[in-house]
């Protein structure tokens, strides 16, 4: 699960599609929280530390054996399955 966390946000954030903060904002939009606001910021702050507790020391960019990754998305939900 860890690692497909991982893949997933190395995915949004190296496509291009967004960044992480981005990523983090829309989080913390769902959970109710009004851009701009204290709560808000530290929401942001948060689920990024988090991600980052996440990935830890596993961020290993050297690795010689290979994964595959497929993700599918329904509605507002992706889920990642890496073999």
């Amino acid at each position: 699960m860890r690692n497909t966390l991982i893949f997933c946000l190395a995915v949004f954030t190296l496509a291009g599609c967004t960044s992480s903060e981005e990523w983090h904002a829309s989080t913390c939009q769902d959970f109710g929280f009004q851009p701009g606001t204290p709560q808000f910021n530290k929401c942001v702050a948060d689920e990024e530390r988090r991600a980052w507790e996440i990935v830890g020391d596993s961020w290993d960019l050297g690795t010689d054996t290979p994964t595959y990754t497929t993700c599918n998305t329904a509605g507002s939900t992706t889920r990642c399955t890496s073999y």
